[in-house]
């Protein structure tokens, strides 16, 4: 019952269609990596360059290539490790032959 998604009567549609679904997958993926690399410095703590009513200027890494101006709402107080607490990093990525890997 209804339409099969990707079928029409005319090819150039599907054929649309189906690249379209290419690309928005790889735009998911794209994104998805994305936002792993960010969540490592999304917690750092950045000097607040200027404070503006609605707006905060920080001294960003220039690796993070991103604007260093962002609203207040954005912005929250950094809170170190609690006293006692031990901050644990995560091991090397070990492929299946038992291997380090590394990205370039």
């Amino acid at each position: 019952m209804g339409i099969e998604p990707f079928l029409s009567k005319a090819e150039a549609a599907t054929d649309h269609a189906v690249n379209l679904a290419k690309v928005l997958e790889d735009t998911r993926k794209a994104l998805e990596k994305a936002a792993e690399r960010m969540k490592v410095s999304a917690d750092a703590p950045y000097r607040v360059v200027s404070l503006k009513p609605n707006a905060v200027e920080l001294k960003l890494p220039k690796t993070l290539k991103i604007h260093p101006v962002v609203n207040v709402s954005w912005v929250k107080p950094y809170k170190g490790p609690l006293e006692g607490q031990t901050v644990t990093r995560p091991g090397p990525v070990v492929g299946h032959e038992g291997d380090e890997e590394f990205e370039v």
